[in-house]
């Protein structure tokens, strides 16, 4: 799934134009700057995303790292927020990311990582073989190279844990089971995905020691003791594992005038 209307691929007009001259300068070679200056200063917000997402490996889904004020991540925050305390599962929250291309609230999930600030792919619905898929995963880049994060999205109105304290609620089991089923594929046809999904044509090779996977279930106020404490023992135990609540995403969400990643 493209994450935007427009199509990157295929420049026209003044993006066209635009890309012609920005990557003809920069194939000069050695530029001295104190005679030239780099044609991205001229260009508005539009031109310099279509340049950049043209140029990137997937530019359908490159997230473009624009800056954000204070005043419209407050918003985004705002509206997501009365988004997950309405939503009766996860298909609401779902429903309200896809039909306002809101991919910035799954891309936020970077922000739990080292990765993400060289470059920076979201991709939705995207498939594990003929009958699974991930809600989203995220590719990025470090100085290491490349890593994955495959995200389920499960309910903000469940719980972690029952109420005797020890068992895992449905949706917690539904999604550790889903995510151990992708773990075990992974393991076994991880070159197949990346052969399918033309990583590898495009020169990205993520090892098994870099992929991750990533739950997002519940609401902080609903993580009682007992809740922490099973879910940090389920990642303790687990490997490349993360669990977070909703009420967490909404936390990365208003630093996005930061940026994606963690790193600086």
């Amino acid at each position: 799934m493209n994450l935007y209307e427009v199509d990157y691929t295929k420049p026209t007009g003044k993006y066209a134009a635009a890309i012609k001259e920005y990557n003809e300068f920069w194939s000069q070679g050695l530029i001295d700057f104190s005679k030239a200056s780099n044609p991205i200063e001229k260009f508005d917000d539009e031109t310099r995303q279509f340049i950049y997402n043209f140029n990137s490996k997937f530019p359908n889904n490159v997230v473009w790292h624009y800056h954000r004020d204070r005043t419209s991540v407050d918003l985004e925050v705002d509206a997501l927020r009365k988004v997950i305390n309405s939503a009766k599962n996860e298909h609401d929250i779902q429903d309200y990311i896809k039909k306002n291309r809101k991919w910035f609230i799954p891309a936020s999930i970077f922000k739990e990582y080292n990765f993400g600030h060289k470059e920076t792919y979201l991709f939705p619905e995207m498939k594990l073989g003929s009958s699974m898929q991930a809600d989203y995963v995220l590719c990025g880049r470090n100085s290491d190279g490349y890593s994955l994060i495959l995200v389920e999205f499960e309910s903000p109105a469940s719980t972690f844990v029952l109420t005797d304290g020890y068992k895992l609620s449905a949706s917690a089991n539904s999604g550790l089971g889903q995510i151990n089923q992708w773990k075990e594929w992974m393991e076994s046809n991880n070159t197949t995905f990346f052969n399918e999904h033309k990583f590898t044509e495009k020169g990205i090779n993520v090892p098994i020691t870099r992929i991750h996977y990533c739950l997002v279930i519940s609401r902080r106020n609903q993580m009682e003791t007992n809740d922490r404490d099973r879910k940090n023992r389920i990642i303790i135990e687990s490997t490349n594992l993360n669990i977070i609540n909703y009420d967490r995403v909404c936390d990365y969400v208003s630093n996005l005038d930061e940026g994606y990643s963690t790193y600086r």
